[in-house]
């Protein structure tokens, strides 16, 4: 029987996979996740699998094509190029050929990803230290890369092998949870707690598993501009009829605010209803996820009649301490229950 924690940690590794862009990049198989008891441990803990792939491929083997004017033949020989050039008056030729570059952006980025797990994590156990120094040293001679001069959106790996997109994708993932990013993708430049972390990994894991395996509603997170400022809504379904914004929230303690967060979606909903002029039913939603202890909910139904329409706010807990697959038939019962 597998102990609640060791579940908890598994189920936060499975959400990771869901909160990366590239879901199917990631192969990493069975990892363990029982000794983690922190974001930074299980985040070492993917790398450290990611790596360990890596190393049974020869990873830093990454050859460039390259073109150039030279004096003896390698590669296969383009002879428009070396009679359009001229190169033949001199005895030279114009030829295609690959060489070996460990120092590519890919590998800038895996050692970014090591070197930040190394300085920057926290509660990372012994032996997973060990084992990512070890790779930095392998490392050494790859170039240290700035991150706020790498856009990792737009990094382009489909051509890469699957063992090396695992790594990139294992990677991307270690710099953003690291650094923490704020609701509108800009790396924060202070390090978030686990808790704040967490929540931001919860509320992504929802909205990507939604928009990825529920098709009778769009998802999205969608901005508006209003005069108060940019309102964000984490989670915004709509159907031809009927609307849902959910927000989520994810705390290890029950000191939290209900009275703030049900205020936090009251403004959420009343700025749909003032920009969204259709005709749809607008329903609200608190999310909140439980992880070991009790979450006791405030005013499960509360109904507000704005100046646009009337919408409802609800609040609805859902256990993350049960297997993933029980979290996701819950999480389509739930959307299924307030849409």
């Amino acid at each position: 029987m597998v102990r609640h924690s060791a579940i908890k940690w598994r189920n936060i590794y499975y959400m990771l996979t869901y909160a990366i862009d590239e879901l199917g990049f990631m192969q990493l198989g069975d990892i363990e996740t029982e000794d983690c008891g922190s974001l930074d441990n299980l985040l070492a803990s993917i790398m450290c699998r990611a790596m360990e792939l890596l190393e049974r491929n020869d990873y830093l083997r990454e050859y460039t094509k390259k073109q150039d004017i030279i004096d003896k033949y390698r590669g296969t020989l383009d002879i428009q190029k070396t009679f359009g050039t001229n190169a033949h008056m001199e005895s030279k030729l114009c030829c295609n050929y690959f060489e070996l570059n460990n120092d590519n952006i890919y590998n800038q980025i895996i050692k970014k990803a090591l070197s930040m797990l190394n300085t920057r994590g926290s509660k990372i156990s012994l032996d997973r230290h060990i084992i990512i120094k070890r790779h930095l040293e392998e490392l050494s001679e790859i170039s240290e890369v700035e991150i706020d001069n790498v856009n990792l959106g737009e990094l382009d790996y489909s051509a890469l092998q699957s063992w090396y997109r695992t790594a990139i994708s294992a990677s991307k993932l270690v710099i953003e949870q690291l650094l923490g990013m704020d609701k509108e993708g800009n790396y924060l430049l202070l390090e978030l707690s686990d808790d704040e972390r967490l929540n931001y990994i919860f509320e992504k894991f929802v909205r990507e598993f939604l928009q990825l395996e529920y098709d009778k509603a769009e998802t999205t997170n969608t901005v508006y501009n209003t005069e108060s400022g940019r309102k964000m809504l984490d989670i915004l379904m709509e159907c031809r009829t009927k609307a849902l914004i959910i927000d989520t929230k994810w705390y290890s303690k029950t000191s939290h605010n209900k009275q703030s967060n049900n205020r936090e979606l009251l403004d959420y909903g009343e700025t749909y209803s003032s920009l969204e002029r259709g005709n749809r039913t607008l329903n609200c939603l608190i999310l909140y996820a439980k992880t070991e202890e009790e979450i006791r909910l405030a005013r499960p139904n509360t109904r507000f009649a704005g100046e646009e329409k009337e919408f409802t706010i609800y609040e609805c807990i859902i256990d993350l301490n049960q297997e993933f697959d029980k979290i996701k038939k819950d999480l389509i019962e739930i959307v299924e229950k307030y849409l």
